[in-house]
């Protein structure tokens, strides 16, 4: 095999079993519930060295049938508390002041909320201005990773790693033809 085509194949190998780190965003499901209420659905997190928290970009699902739309900026007050929006890792598992989101229609009178891991539960929560931290007590809640996203950056080295390893067989199969 040619050096050019070797070096295409291991290039686009590399790419292709990156774990989530540098130049990946990693999707996590969630989901939690409490008395008959349930929530579900996924959180997107940034780019973030390996053994750090991973900061949460993005949120959708469902709670209580009511569609999350986003994630509230890091720092937004919720029931009385700056949520920081952080995932901790290597068990995925917030922190005390939790992800802040917002909703596409009222719960308990208001369109954020938040989910947040008390410690002195230790248990997870939820929150919103009808109810402050430690209001609402969760029977469980899950996150598990999803899978990893890559960016479009890789994608393209990927292709590109691809095509030129396309042409560089078609190139070899003319030259021994």
């Amino acid at each position: 095999m040619p050096q050019t085509c070797r070096l295409a194949l291991l290039a686009a190998t590399a790419l292709l079993l990156a774990p989530p780190g540098r130049g990946m965003a990693a999707v996590y499901d969630w989901s939690a519930t409490t008395g008959g209420a349930t929530a579900s659905g996924t959180f997107l997190t940034a780019d973030t060295p390996l053994g750090g928290p991973y900061l949460i970009t993005g949120m959708t699902g469902t709670i209580e049938g009511v569609a999350v739309t986003g994630v509230l900026p890091a720092g937004t007050v919720v029931g009385g508390v700056q949520v920081d929006n952080l995932l901790y890792m290597p068990a995925p598992f917030l922190d005390w002041p939790g992800v802040g989101f917002t909703l596409a229609a009222p719960i308990g009178g208001d369109t954020t909320g938040a989910f947040f891991y008390d410690s002195a539960g230790p248990n997870y929560g939820y929150a919103n201005t009808a109810h402050p931290f430690q209001g609402i007590t969760l029977t469980s809640f899950v996150v598990t990773p999803a899978s990893a996203v890559p960016e479009p950056a890789g994608l393209l080295a990927v292709g590109v790693g691809l095509l030129g390893l396309g042409f560089a067989r078609r190139r070899a199969g003319r030259l021994a033809g």
